[in-house]
């Protein structure tokens, strides 16, 4: 009975936690890299140490709504045990959809995948910038 109750508890507990985005159309307008030292790590071989430099990559996504122009990021991990995550599958001046949760906002790929990415920059749209209804 006590196993009934726990998954109970813990199914109910994700239903509850799991959000109804409010999707917002949204135009992709740009994307781009930036590529930046992040530091040194030292490693062993053999029987020395070498610098092993450490590069950062980010992903940068302009995404326009009626209102707002919203610039997102997404930190691009490269490893060997880490599957390449970047960029997100959307098209370059595509449709799109958009859900904003804080500084995170939630991507709709060609796929139908939502994928999270970082709020970096809003910018307000002027009523002459504003596309045609």
């Amino acid at each position: 009975m006590r196993i009934k109750t726990l998954i109970f508890v813990i199914l109910f507990a994700t239903a509850a936690s799991a959000k109804d985005r409010h999707w917002i159309d949204a135009t992709v307008a740009g994307m781009g890299t930036s590529t930046s030292d992040a530091g040194v790590a030292v490693v062993p071989v053999g029987t020395g140490l070498y610098g092993v430099k450490i590069r950062q990559t980010f992903m940068y996504y302009r995404l326009e709504t009626p209102d707002v122009t919203y610039v997102l990021s997404q930190h691009c991990e490269q490893s060997l045990r880490v599957k390449f995550k970047c960029p997100v599958d959307i098209t370059l001046h595509g449709k799109t959809k958009i859900a904003i949760d804080g500084r995170n906002i939630h991507v709709l790929d060609d796929a139908g995948k939502d994928v999270e990415l970082q709020l970096v920059q809003k910018i307000a749209r002027t009523p002459d910038e504003a596309p045609a209804k």
